[in-house]
């Protein structure tokens, strides 16, 4: 009982990590980016076909250039359309990590941001549900 309250602790405590991450992330300075490539890549699920966008980008950060292929920060997700896919063709800015200029997004997937927040507290409320009931 005892580990699976550590276990619920630290599930909450790395999502709610996450979570911060990606509030901090929202505040990244923003720069111009040059798309230089998109693709959609095509992946089956289920018997259903979804589609991931695959970009890479060029931009410059304080007098230096950098290329990048991240789409989303933490993972991003799929769509239902290559249509949907390739509308990242037209993104021009890109947040940039002001620690290290060469982590970089384009986008922030708000159903990992939720669903992240969800981790969290399910595990928070798990191990309060479970420290109780060990100290019963």
């Amino acid at each position: 009982m005892i580990l699976l309250l550590y276990l619920a602790l630290f599930l909450a405590i790395a999502s709610l990590i996450i979570v911060g991450i990606m509030l901090w992330a929202k505040f990244w300075p923003t720069v111009s980016c040059d798309v230089k490539e998109v693709s959609v890549r095509k992946t089956n699920v289920g018997g259903r076909d979804l589609y991931l966008p695959r970009l890479i980008y060029s931009y410059d950060y304080k007098g230096a250039a950098h290329e990048s292929s991240n789409v989303f920060l933490f993972g991003g997700r799929s769509f239902l359309s290559e249509k949907e896919a390739l509308e990242f063709d037209s993104v021009d800015r890109a947040y940039i990590c002001p620690l290290n200029a060469n982590w970089s997004y384009l986008k922030l997937d708000p159903r990992v941001f939720w669903g992240l927040l969800s981790v969290s507290i399910f595990g928070l409320v798990l191990s309060l549900f479970i420290s109780f009931l060990v100290n019963k």
